[in-house]
């Protein structure tokens, strides 16, 4: 038997049967505030959940369905998200910093303003999503699809996206730096880009 409880008052906020979280079926449940650090919960079906400010940091998300879930605030910093299904997904105000999400499938989610910075999202899918003030600092996009996405005012200082699929995204005010990596034939000139360099740490 597992118990989730909350990351603040350790309150139990659901009772799971078996001794794995691997393909566990969450769609729906409210657990917000959940502390989830560290666990595994590969192919778990979370559809509708509701992880506001949950803790899933270093978490192992490998093939799971988030679709139309609620994570803002959530931390996910250094977990692994690969393959996992993430559309139309809230994460505002949350953070995958450090994370593995190579063929992560974010369209249509709103990360707005989300920390992903030195996250690796290679291969990701992200058209239409919201991406407005979020933080990309050298944040991994080889061949990643932002077709129709808005990354507003986003910081890309070191960002690489060598073979990204940018076209109709919209980058009015983003920052980006001579680290900055762009796909063969993007036009900087066109997208009401600043270069602006980062400051040494």
């Amino acid at each position: 038997m597992i118990q989730i409880r909350h990351r603040e008052n350790s309150s139990v906020l659901v009772t799971v049967d078996g001794d794995s979280l691997r393909g566990i079926n969450l769609s729906g449940r409210d657990l917000s505030g959940a502390n989830l650090a560290d666990a595994d919960l590969t192919e778990a079906l979370c559809s509708l959940v509701k992880l506001c400010d949950a803790l899933l940091t270093g978490a192992v998300l490998d093939g799971s369905d988030l679709i139309y879930g609620n994570l803002s605030g959530a931390d996910l910093s250094k977990s692994s998200l690969r393959k996992a299904r993430f559309s139309y997904t809230h994460l505002e105000y949350g953070t995958l910093a450090d994370a593995n999400a190579q063929g992560i499938d974010l369209r249509g989610a709103s990360l707005s303003p989300t920390v992903l910075s030195r996250a690796d999202l290679t291969s990701a899918m992200l058209a239409g999503a919201r991406l407005d003030f979020a933080f990309l600092n050298a944040t991994v996009l080889r061949d990643a699809v932002l077709t129709g996405a808005s990354l507003v005012s986003t910081k890309l200082q070191g960002a690489d996206m060598t073979g990204a699929d940018l076209s109709y995204a919209v980058f009015d005010g983003a920052e980006y730096d001579h680290q900055t990596r762009w796909p063969r034939g993007f036009k900087l000139e066109c997208q009401g880009l600043i270069l602006k360099e980062m400051a040494p740490p």
